[in-house]
């Protein structure tokens, strides 16, 4: 009886221009209303409402009106339409009847039924003020208000539909994005300058930017997103991050042309009494050396004698070709640099093994086809590189310089 009596005031306060007030007053007009023998009045206060025309209604005692969130607004009256309260869905079926001035084909193209149209046109009607689609002989027509919103609503439509469903598809040759990679210094000059080549010529129109590969931050810059990739020779990041080997490099020993001892190769013994320039990348790839030959001169009982510590790469070739100092060096750097040219390029007298040089991203971007794209051109870079030092070993230039991975972690 309480649903009947409701449904029956609402559908027929609809009819006058005070519905608004209705909704308002109700709660306000049950609490004052007596209930003895007689029957209340209808508890719209206005005098023109139809309502009063119409038999009284008895409502309960425990009524509670429902004061509606969404008020309508009478028709014929400028809606300012609040977007954060109207169903987004709504303007689908608008766009529908604009383009085909049709409510059956508008729920055919919609997947929804003809009554399903209909009833969301009352609803935008409602929320706008405005008829927004008349009935004639040429189907339905947009009134001037839904004329002047049609072209904006279609477009925003076709970016959000463009954002959603075109989320497996890059085109790189036309993208704006923007990377940011963490790179070592080492793999800024070895790897960079040819990445950027590949960039001009497949997405001449993305801009790439090189940070600090750091071990102590890039997890957390990751994680929040100021980082896209990071390339080198890093630990593990840990859970939330995935892993992809792309190539390994080995350490070399780059030597002066005019040592007065250390010609064409070098001994072990050589190696252990010899002046060493010690050099760190960001990356910590020298950590991995590090461990190797404390571990060799542990076992000599001997210390290594370390006569300079150099905080940048550059310069490095010119020092060791004007000393007697030796350094020991990723691979990487030899063709980079030009090292051979300048100094002599020997193997290590002892076995050590070869490092592995990794991709890592964040989870969170895992799936994005952007990312996806990006990690296929710095392995295919690689893998130039490597047939690059390969081609150059067979004509006798070169040692290779690289060995690239394909497998993934």
């Amino acid at each position: 009886m309480r649903r009947r009596n409701i449904s029956w005031c609402r559908r027929y306060a609809a009819q006058c221009d005070l519905w608004n007030s209705f909704i308002a007053l109700t709660s306000r007009a049950i609490q004052s209303v007596s209930r003895p023998a007689g029957v209340p009045n209808c508890v719209c206060l206005s005098n023109h409402c139809e309502l009063k025309r119409l038999h009284p209604i008895a409502l309960p005692v425990d009524f509670a009106p429902h004061v509606a969130t969404h008020p309508v607004t009478p028709r014929g009256r400028s809606a300012a339409v609040n977007i954060n309260t109207l169903d987004l869905n709504l303007l689908l079926v608008l766009d529908a009847l604009q383009r085909t001035h049709s409510v059956t084909l508008a729920g055919e193209q919609l997947f929804i039924s003809q009554s399903g149209v209909s009833n969301a046109l009352r609803r935008l009607r409602d929320a706008f003020g405005d008829e927004l689609f008349v009935r004639t002989n040429s189907g339905m027509m947009p009134t001037p208000l839904a004329e002047s919103m049609a072209e904006p609503i279609h477009a925003a439509l076709q970016q959000i539909r463009q954002a959603v469903e075109d989320r497996g598809y890059f085109d790189a040759a036309s993208s704006t994005r923007h990377f940011r990679l963490a790179l070592s210094d080492v793999g800024q000059m070895s790897l960079f300058p040819h990445l950027l080549s590949y960039f001009d010529k497949h997405a001449p129109n993305i801009s790439l930017e090189t940070v600090p590969l750091s071990r102590f931050r890039i997890a957390a810059q990751m994680s929040g997103g100021e980082i896209d990739l990071a390339i080198g020779v890093a630990r593990p990041l840990g859970p939330g991050f995935y892993r992809r080997r792309f190539r390994s490099v080995r350490f070399v020993c780059a030597v002066s042309k005019n040592h007065p001892t250390i010609q064409g190769a070098i001994s072990l013994e050589q190696f252990l009494h010899a002046s060493f320039i010690e050099y760190e990348p960001t990356g910590g790839s020298y950590e991995h050396f590090r461990e190797h030959v404390r571990h060799l001169f542990d076992e000599k009982k001997l210390k290594a004698n370390v006569s300079v510590k150099m905080a940048y790469l550059s310069g490095i070739e010119t020092i060791i070709a004007n000393s007697d100092r030796i350094a020991v060096v990723p691979d990487t750097l030899v063709g980079s640099m030009g090292l051979e040219k300048v100094v002599q390029v020997l193997d290590l007298p002892f076995d050590i093994p070869t490092l592995d040089v990794t991709l890592q991203w964040h989870e969170r971007i895992s799936k994005d086809p952007a990312q996806t794209w990006l990690h296929k051109a710095v392995v295919e870079v690689a893998e130039n590189l490597k047939q690059h030092s390969f081609a150059n070993s067979a004509n006798g230039n070169s040692k290779p310089l690289l060995k690239i991975a394909s497998s993934a972690d």
